[in-house]
């Protein structure tokens, strides 16, 4: 089993959000999981950690769990936290870690959260990867294919 890199908090609105940083590169690689990641535990599972130990062999990587998930502040019942909100949790860890720019990759639900943030700060996200995810969730006359 491969060590986790040593969690850090970063408080953000009413929530600390919890990050890693590890690795080393001349670019900036930001993970953001969806539900149910965890930024420590995940280096248990054998080929996670094989992924981000090789990731960081030529990025330093900013691994963080979004609010109400692994290691950072849970949300309160019924209090979801909005997407922008979210993204402000993003841009608190990209502070936090000194980023002025970084590659952002997006899993699962995260990935609108992360379209946001390169939105509304261009400046800040040199790209987007987004993975298994979708630009909204719910079906709309232009959005057919929702749920």
């Amino acid at each position: 089993m491969i060590e986790a890199p040593d969690i850090k908090y970063v408080r953000s609105g009413d929530a600390d959000v919890a990050y890693t940083v590890f690795g080393g590169g001349s670019r900036d690689l930001l993970i953001c999981s969806g539900l149910g990641a965890h930024v420590d535990l995940i280096w248990q599972i054998p080929q996670s950690a094989e992924f981000l130990q090789k990731l960081g062999t030529f990025r330093r990587v900013i691994f963080m769990d979004r609010r109400g998930s692994g290691a950072s502040d849970p949300v309160p019942l019924m209090a979801v936290p909005t997407w922008e909100e979210m993204a402000e949790d993003i841009t608190a860890v990209l502070d936090a870690t000194g980023s002025d720019v970084t590659d952002l990759l997006a899993l699962n639900e995260v990935g609108p959260i992360a379209i946001l943030v390169a939105a509304m700060h261009p400046e800040r996200v040199g790209s987007l990867v987004l993975v298994n995810t979708t630009a909204r969730y719910a079906a709309a006359a232009d959005y057919p294919i929702g749920v």
